[in-house]
């Protein structure tokens, strides 16, 4: 295991925030089952350039993805914008464009949602039937679903660095403290039990670029960094900050797990952490039952108080500098006490810069 430890300090202190902002507006919903109901995923924005008019089999690859995004059976949280080279581009469209040296179109890139703050573009390269394929979903992100719906609270993604002996232990610990299950004093909701799973990803999997770029990208550090990676996922595809090389131990998985099964209610997305996957999902029809809307519904009419929403900081960007200010924020005027404390006890962690290898 790589000697250096390295949690990222963003998704430790949104953990410590978090969970001390829901415990003071709790009821007996587990974080991870109130995401799965009540949080739908941001969307993603493909964007397909092109000069004049499509040629049939441009159009045809078009056409399948306006299917793909909209199919009822599983839609995925993204909106296509077909833009043509030959007449005038908003700033921000004509910006990308430029972005991409010697793209020839049709030229199709994938964009973060607005939402999460992140300018980086996530995968570009030019318009054919393979890239269509892999853009809008992809093995591992199916494994994904199918273990949410089936309903693990989450599931951890070990993005694996290339290094087989590195990988092959993070790999084990991470299984140990998935075996390891959760706090004896968690949710009360919990009597059913709860599950986590892993999966693990290679970084040079054709098929997984896309997600792999997602994952990559959603901290401004990680594409730097050859370590193993874990990713927690849950709810309708939200991914948590990274835990790299030593990162990955017994206490950091187990704080994770803790937290998605706290009985608490923190129920305004926008004010949690986390970057959502672009997935191709009917998460209504995944989630099933409306047992956390009618837990809620019943909490409410019984204290009306806990229809006040938890005062938490506003996340904006989820990457790390603009999450740190908003967080810090309001850390100094609402969570003064406990939270500023455990902030101050969570020590710089060294990080393993990348050797070079190439991805």
């Amino acid at each position: 295991m790589d000697a250096l430890p390295r949690v990222s300090w963003a998704w430790r202190l949104a953990v410590v925030v978090l969970s001390t902002a829901c415990s003071a507006w709790a009821c007996d919903v587990p974080v991870f089952r109130w995401a799965l109901e009540q949080w739908p995923p941001d969307t993603y924005h493909v964007v397909v350039f092109h000069r004049g008019p499509l040629a049939d089999e441009a159009d045809a690859l078009v056409q399948e993805l306006e299917r793909g995004i909209g199919d009822a059976a599983a839609p995925a949280n993204a909106v296509l914008r077909a833009l043509d080279l030959d007449e005038a581009l908003d700033p921000a469209a004509q910006a990308l464009w430029t972005s991409f040296e010697e793209a020839q179109a049709p030229w199709l890139a994938l964009t973060y949602p607005i939402s999460s703050g992140i300018g980086k573009v996530v995968w570009s390269g030019p318009l054919t039937a393979d890239a269509v394929k892999r853009i809008l979903s992809s093995p591992r992100r199916k494994q994904i679903l199918e273990r949410l719906a089936a309903g693990d609270a989450a599931v951890w993604v070990l993005l694996e660095s290339g290094d087989l002996a590195r990988d092959d232990e993070a790999a084990s610990v991470l299984r140990a403290g998935i075996e390891q299950g959760i706090p004896s004093d968690a949710s009360p909701a919990l009597s059913g039990g709860v599950k986590f799973s892993m999966i693990r990803v290679s970084r040079d999997e054709p098929a997984e670029e896309a997600f792999v770029n997602m994952l990559l990208y959603s901290e401004p550090d990680l594409e730097d960094l050859d370590a193993p990676m874990a990713f927690p996922v849950f709810g309708q595809g939200r991914a948590l900050y990274a835990l790299v090389g030593a990162g990955i131990n017994a206490k950091t998985i187990a704080d994770a797990q803790g937290f998605f099964v706290e009985a608490c209610r923190c129920v305004v997305k926008a004010q949690n952490p986390g970057v959502d996957m672009l997935l191709a999902a009917n998460w209504e029809a995944l989630a099933g039952s409306e047992s956390t809307v009618q837990a809620f519904s019943a909490a409410a009419d019984a204290d009306p108080s806990l229809s006040e929403p938890p005062k938490l900081p506003a996340q904006g960007a989820a990457n790390t500098k603009a999450l740190a200010a908003g967080v810090l924020g309001a850390l100094a005027v609402a969570l003064s006490g406990v939270g500023l404390v455990t902030f101050a006890l969570i020590r710089r962690q060294t990080r393993p810069r990348n050797s070079g290898r190439a991805r």
